[in-house]
């Protein structure tokens, strides 16, 4: 409100905002804002796309090929979050994710001749580079949940051992115990949904095989196509707007 008593007008939205924001804020926001729109394409190429079958995994026509993980379950968010909060917080008849992978990693170094620890573990040690990649850390007084982290910033890591992570990872998908495909399948949902894919310390998501995460890059590769077509039709419509 001006001293006449009109009403002033901001032209820019931005201006509304500065008296409470920060530069840690803003980025914040973004961030924020980049995981909704990752999500709703994901989701909503989901609903619209016969591939997606609302299983998490099509994995499995045999022990060696492995197939295409659904981390939307066919874009149904009813079956998406349930499964999401039993990864993060246990259920009735299943512990955490976290929780999983460290007695995971317990039982395979105490059964070295079980089928499920065969190609990862030998001599009393782990040869997956990938699962020693994980730290997985369970709730304490001050935390409330168990949680899981990587031994280094998934930023920092070298290109070429971050392909060697990735390709372990591929091993642990494919692998011929169901219960290890499991498990990783397990590390591909919760990986996305505790990143949306967004670049950080502690983003799994980034190592996963790109066969198994290509349902959710084909879902974000085809709007963004679809976004430069509806620019470019456009501006041949009209080259004076189309900014």
């Amino acid at each position: 409100m001006k001293k006449d008593g009109t009403k002033q007008y901001i032209t820019d939205p931005l201006e509304t905002f500065k008296p409470y924001s920060s530069e840690d804020t803003a980025q914040r926001v973004a961030v924020a804002l980049d995981n909704i729109a990752r999500f709703n394409i994901m989701m909503n190429s989901s609903k619209a796309t016969p591939q997606y079958s609302g299983d998490p995994v099509a994995l499995i026509e045999s022990n060696k090929e492995a197939g295409k993980i659904d981390i939307s379950f066919g874009g149904d968010l009813n079956k998406a979050l349930p499964y999401f909060a039993k990864l993060m917080f246990g259920s009735a008849n299943q512990e955490s994710l976290p929780n999983r992978i460290s007695k995971f990693i317990k039982d395979v170094m105490e059964n070295p001749d079980a089928d499920y620890a065969q190609g990862i573990v030998a001599n009393g040690e782990i040869l997956n580079d990938f699962l020693l990649y994980l730290s997985p850390l369970s709730k304490t007084k001050n935390v409330s949940i168990d949680r899981l982290f990587l031994n280094e910033s998934v930023i920092r890591t070298a290109d070429y051992k971050k392909e060697k992570l990735i390709a372990d990872f591929a091993a642990l998908l494919k692998h011929q115990s169901s219960i290890v495909r499991d498990l990783a399948r397990d590390i591909v949902i919760y990986g996305y949904y505790t990143s949306y894919d967004t670049a950080g310390r502690n983003n799994v998501f980034s190592l996963v095989p790109e066969l198994y995460r290509s349902l959710y890059d084909s879902a974000i590769t085809g709007m963004i196509k679809s976004s430069n077509r509806t620019y470019q039709e456009e501006l041949l419509r009209n080259p004076l707007t189309a900014h």
